[in-house]
C-alpha cells in the first residue's frame, strides 16, 4: 500500500504542477475480486469466495473517483453497483468522444 500511495500522490501532485488537476477525472479501482486463503490473504472480508468465482467476494472491487471540476463530493461514500464497461462509456460521454 504505501508503494501504491506514494505513486498515486506523485501524479495528483504532477496534475496539480500541470495545472489540469481541475479537469481530470481521477479513477482509482481494481480488476475483480479480493485474493482468497490460498493466497495467503482472505481480502475479501465478510463475502463469499474470492477473485475467480461467480459469487459477490469475486466480483465486488473498491472505486475511488476524483473530479475537482465536477460533482463528486469529498469523503463521500457509496454502495452503488457499478460496471467498468459503463463507467467508460461514461468518461467518454464525458470527454466528447
Amino acid at each position: 500500500l504505501f508503494e501504491m500511495d506514494k505513486v498515486v500522490g506523485s501524479l495528483i501532485t504532477l496534475l496539480e504542477e500541470k495545472k489540469v488537476l481541475e479537469d481530470t477525472i481521477v479513477v482509482f479501482t481494481s480488476d475483480n475480486g479480493g485474493l482468497g486463503p490460498s493466497y495467503g490473504n482472505f481480502s475479501s472480508g465478510p463475502l463469499r469466495e474470492s477473485k475467480g468465482s461467480i459469487y459477490e467476494g469475486g466480483h465486488r472491487i473498491p472505486m475511488t473517483l476524483r473530479w475537482d471540476k465536477g460533482n463528486i463530493p469529498r469523503g463521500e461514500t457509496r454502495s452503488h453497483l457499478v460496471g467498468l464497461n459503463d463507467l467508460f462509456a461514461t468518461l467518454c460521454d464525458l470527454a466528447g468522444v
